[in-house]
Order: structure tokens, then sequence, then C-alpha cells
């Protein structure tokens, strides 16, 4: 495709680790070869999660020219179902632009932010990712913050990396035996399991993922599906 028939694009980078993010994220689950996911048609909110489960990280570039259905996937590169190491970035091209909407902004912004939540008397709690430059990205939210009270907090780990060790605790078999619920809750910075764990599960998955999982005893509310 030529230059001049790629129209504007806006870039945003979903869930690159900074230098400084590193040394304190779980370690990944090495070489082994994943495949591209086929997003094309996808919502834009799903890109995250499938390209988690597909064990890839997802470049957004927002297509506003496109005549698609706003916020869907037009395009995806490399094609849908080639072979890459995991880890690997792809391209995602989405028609459209970002949301103007707080929770919009932050979804379309990976690269910095890790995500949002609220504390019990009302305080917007903002996820930075680590190695962001704090005050630049909370500025660049402009007036989607007018009249909020808000904090932030730094999280060692990207939302990419949250997404992903989400897909792998779901998909781990000896949890398979009983109910349990796997969410993120970004301002933990982490991933939270519940559910009624054997021991040895949860040191196992807290020697593999350290800080970046809580691990909730008692019975489940709703089993994993």
């Amino acid at each position: 495709m030529s230059r001049a028939g790629l129209g504007p694009l806006l870039i945003l980078l979903v869930g690159a680790l900074s230098p400084a993010s590193c040394a304190s994220a779980p370690a990944a689950v090495g070489a082994a070869r994943v495949t591209v996911p086929d997003l094309i048609g996808a919502e834009a909110d799903a890109i995250g999660e499938q390209s988690a489960q597909a064990g890839v990280k997802p470049i957004l570039r927002y297509r506003w020219d496109s005549t698609a259905a706003p916020r869907t996937v037009i395009a995806v590169a490399p094609t849908p179902g080639t072979t890459v190491e995991r880890g690997t970035s792809i391209t995602v091209e989405v028609a459209g632009a970002p949301g103007a909407s707080l929770d919009e902004r932050i979804a379309a912004d990976r690269e910095h932010f890790v995500g949002l939540g609220t504390d019990p008397d009302g305080t917007l709690v903002i996820a930075v990712a680590a190695g962001a430059d704090r005050a630049a990205a909370v500025a660049a939210l402009g007036t989607t913050l007018l009249n909020r009270r808000f904090r932030t907090v730094v999280c060692p780990v990207t939302h990419a990396d949250l997404e992903r060790i989400r897909a792998e605790v779901s998909a781990t078999a000896s949890l398979h035996a009983t109910g349990y619920t796997v969410h993120m809750e970004a301002t933990a910075c982490a991933v939270r399991l519940t559910g009624d764990i054997a021991p040895p599960v949860v040191r196992a998955l807290h020697q593999r993922y350290g800080g970046a999982l809580i691990v909730s005893s008692g019975p489940s509310p709703t089993p994993h599906t």
C-alpha cells in the first residue's frame, strides 16, 4: 500500500513494556510460537483481551477516514493466521477515532494507562504504567477529568501484561475442577483469582506471577466458564 493510500492515522501502542517495568513484570511464557488472531470486524474494546489470549501485543492505528463501522477492526498485520513468536507486536487498524469519554480515552492508550478504578469515597483512581510520563499522560485526558477528584497509581506492569496473566490463569488446567473467577483489578496493578483453590496451586501461581496475581480464598460467586 502506498503512503498516500494510508490516509490520516492516529497511532497508539498498546501494552509495550517500558525499560522500568521490564525488571518487575512477570516472566513471559517464552519463545513459543503463536498465531496472529483474526480480529477483523471485532469491536475495539475486545482487541486487548483477544490479543492477550492469542499471545500477541496490538498496536492500534485509528483511521478516521474509514467508511467502516466506527471502532471496528478493519485490518491486521501480519495477516491473521501467520505464525509469530509469543509477545510479537501486531498492527491493528480501527475505523474512526478514540471516543471522547474517559473510559474510551484510557482504553485507547494502553501504552500509558493500565486502567481505572474508584475509591470508596468516590475518588477516581487512574493506574499508569511504569515508565510513562504521569503528568503528560494525565494532561492528555483533557476535559474528561474536569471537576473530578482523582489520584494516580504507578503499576510495575502494563495492561497487556495483566491481560496475558488473566488469559493464562483462566487456562490453568489445575483450576478447572472447581468454580472460580478471574478478573483484572487495574488499580491494584494485578489480576484477582477468587475460588476454593488448593494451596499447592496458589503457591505455584504466586511463584510464577508474583504480586501481579492476587488470590482470594473462598467459594467463587460464579463458576468460571
